[in-house]
């Protein structure tokens, strides 16, 4: 419990969550929730939440940088907080202010041997301008908060979560509201989780699940943005963000030696996204496809972990506007290419564990992320 109690003093200057372990981002993101790795798999089952441990990481690419996760016998956190302020005066007395803050949390909770997920992020941004004769203020807030829980049949973890989003946004000018907009957005995900693992370095793993999205970057990464057909003052309901989406995830490893293995996948996600342009009146519609090819490899000498990844990615976009006569305009576009990753860890005993990884300029130290984990 005290090792709890320092973390959560911790979290007021810690940020960034670690959905994905260093480990994951080393090996390929595309083998999330197919490479068995306790810190990620924890996002798609609760269950297996048994460690008493805090790790704190350095993500290289991230704008907030810092993470912590920590966990004891019943409760465990794993978050990002982070204060951004900026400012600008001039000796006329007109200048402008802007901050925002960055939240995103899980928090686990075991009550009577059983877990649950209940985690939540957000931003929320102010911006002020004023001079002499006029009073600028904007500001905007963008939420989700939900709930998580998972249960085992046979060797198939099934994953449910459910969540509500909400977003506000109000601007006024000389204290006199002129625009306002206001959306509600249920959502929600089911999976199907299933993995083989005989041994470390010997299993085959595949999952499926589909839903709406239930973060505020999945709805910041649409190809549309849901709020396009509301006006000003307007409220609406939107269920799963007018969005569908699948994701279809296969890997199979391969033994080399005791403890290293080569892996390879396959992945493929699915969105499909209808909504209007409230500007012209016309109906919007958003396809896109990815099919991934994900390979790695993870090699053990001594006590130091060697790992590598890449894949090779095609992906389909298709982005229509029509009206009630026919199509307006269309475009289509596809990419063929591929990327890698590069990680080290370090396990020099069952407590304490250091991993890093790097997706470019592997000579370039300030390129690298670094996660430092203990375990009581």
């Amino acid at each position: 419990m005290k090792q709890l109690l320092v973390g959560i003093i911790l979290l007021v200057c810690l940020a960034d969550g670690l959905q994905y372990s260093p480990r994951i981002k080393a090996l390929g993101t595309d083998f999330a929730w197919l490479v068995p790795d306790y810190e990620t798999d924890l996002y798609q089952n609760p269950q297996i939440f048994n460690e008493k441990m805090l790790g704190i990481a350095y993500d290289a690419t991230s704008a907030q940088p810092l993470s912590i996760f920590l966990s004891s016998n019943r409760i465990g956190v794993h978050a990002k907080y982070w204060v951004d302020y900026q400012y600008e005066f001039f000796p006329t007395y007109q200048g402008w202010r802007k901050y925002s803050i960055y939240f995103e949390d899980l928090w686990l909770l075991k009550v009577k041997d059983e877990v649950w997920n209940l985690f939540n992020d957000g931003i929320i941004n102010r911006y002020e301008q004023e001079d002499a004769s006029l009073y600028h203020l904007v500001k905007d807030i963008e939420y989700f908060i939900g709930s998580q829980t998972s249960f085992n049949i046979g060797k198939v973890n099934i994953d449910l979560k459910i969540a509500a989003g909400f977003y506000e946004r109000v601007e006024e000018r000389n204290i006199g509201e002129i625009y306002s907009q206001r959306v509600g957005i249920p959502s929600g995900r089911i999976g199907l989780f299933y993995t083989n693992a005989s041994q470390v370095n010997r299993f085959t793993s595949w999952f499926v699940d589909f839903g709406g999205p239930i973060t505020t970057a999945e709805i910041k990464s649409l190809p549309y943005s849901i709020y396009l057909d509301l006006g000003d003052f307007e409220r609406e309901l939107k269920y799963f963000a007018n969005t569908f989406t699948t994701r279809i995830g296969w890997a199979k490893a391969l033994p080399m030696g005791e403890k290293s293995f080569a892996v390879i996948g396959l992945r493929n996600d699915f969105l499909y996204q209808p909504t209007r342009n409230l500007s012209t009146g016309n109906d919007l519609q958003a396809f896109t496809n990815s099919f991934r090819i994900p390979l790695a490899v993870e090699y053990l000498i001594n006590k130091v972990y060697l790992r590598f990844g890449t894949s090779f990615f095609y992906n389909y976009k298709d982005l229509r506007e029509s009206t009630d006569t026919g199509l307006v305009s269309g475009h289509i576009s596809h990419r063929l290419s591929y990327s890698y990753s590069f990680g080290l860890g370090w396990h020099p005993n069952q407590h304490l564990s250091i991993d890093l990884d790097n997706y470019e300029y592997l000579t370039d130290l300030s390129y690298w992320s670094i996660y430092i984990k203990c375990v009581f």
